[in-house]
């Protein structure tokens, strides 16, 4: 998105990674994983002031001094890997029960594998305990029948003119990749904004409980990709999750056009910055399309910009407004829009 207003430097970091391999950029330590996870046992001559490298679930991506996620599979077991991970440097593997009943004895020898019920949830749980040394961070959660991916882009556009934002790549979105790129949050980033996906009932609550967003976009509330949930009704009450996390002191970004998204937003005790229509607080409209392009105008309760997109369609005006309601939320004005 780019605003007549003028822009600045790029700093975003939402460009192309790996899901499964993260620098860990706040310096978790070995102790630290034993105080969140309290695994059912460990092993191995450790210090707890070692710190951790890179989280991966991806033995192949290993890197010295990383913390190997050996997460079980329909075809793949992760656990069958955790020698080679050793091999490679890694400083300690988290595994479940059943996987460590197949890792051979003199892998873990003298080894740091701590022993988890679910090594998902413990790379969760890491995740959830890293957000929490760094909860002064504003961090927008972005969820959503379809549009996620285009909002978290455009907002992360709108924001690194003048921040360093910290983003999940593409839509890396579920209950494994949203914790490692959030892991991944440091102490110089400005903000962060991340995609939330779900598949099944209760994903969106537990994603929203291990990021603790401050802003929460929910773009629209359909049919589309239903999977584990059964109707409309459950889809609403899913994405629904996201609002319903915020503290009271949190805001609610609110499409003003999709009821269901309305009904939920009134469901959760954060303010609300509506968006669609002209009576509403960000609000806009197309000046100009073509096949690849098009200019918008929006207002907003400082004032009205113009801008221009590399998208066409209504759906993309929507989501436009979305991410310039989200930024205004985090303070941002015309003049940096």
């Amino acid at each position: 998105m780019s605003s007549s207003s003028g822009t600045g430097p790029c700093h975003s970091t939402t460009g192309k990674r790996s899901e499964r391999s993260w620098p860990v950029t706040g310096r978790l330590t070995i102790g630290d994983v034993i105080g969140v996870l309290h695994p059912l046992r460990g092993g191995g001559e450790i210090s707890t002031r070692d710190p951790i490298g890179a989280v991966t679930t991806d033995s192949r991506e290993v890197v010295p001094g990383g913390l190997f996620v050996a997460l079980p599979g329909e075809r793949v077991d992760g656990a069958d890997f955790v020698g080679e991970a050793f091999r490679k440097g890694a400083r300690a593997a988290i595994v479940s029960e059943e996987g460590a009943r197949k890792i051979p004895p003199e892998v873990l020898a003298g080894k740091p594998v701590f022993v988890v019920q679910s090594p998902v949830e413990a790379l969760g749980d890491l995740a959830r305990a890293h957000r929490m040394r760094l909860r002064h961070i504003p961090l927008v959660g972005i969820t959503g029948s379809s549009g996620k991916t285009s909002t978290k882009e455009m907002l992360a556009a709108l924001l690194s003119r003048s921040r360093n934002v910290l983003g999940n790549p593409g839509s890396r979105n579920n209950l494994i990749g949203m914790p490692l790129a959030l892991l991944t949050l440091a102490s110089d980033h400005d903000g962060a904004v991340l995609e939330m996906g779900t598949s099944q009932p209760g994903e969106i609550a537990r994603l929203s409980d291990i990021a603790a967003p401050d802003v929460a976009v929910i773009t629209n509330i359909t049919p589309a990709h239903l999977q584990g949930l059964r109707s409309l009704e459950e889809v609403a009450r899913e994405k629904g999750d996201l609002y319903r996390s915020l503290p009271e002191s949190g805001t609610a970004v609110v499409n003003a056009t999709d009821l269901r998204v309305m009904r939920e937003a009134g469901r959760c005790r954060a303010t609300k910055i509506h968006y669609g229509v002209a009576l509403n607080e960000v609000s806009g409209r197309v000046l100009m399309m073509d096949e690849e392009k098009m200019r918008i105008a929006v207002r907003t309760p400082s004032g009205e910009f113009t801008s221009s997109l590399p998208l066409t369609g209504d759906h993309n005006l929507m989501n436009a407004l979305a991410a310039v309601a989200a930024a205004y939320a985090l303070g941002l004005r015309p003049k940096v829009l």
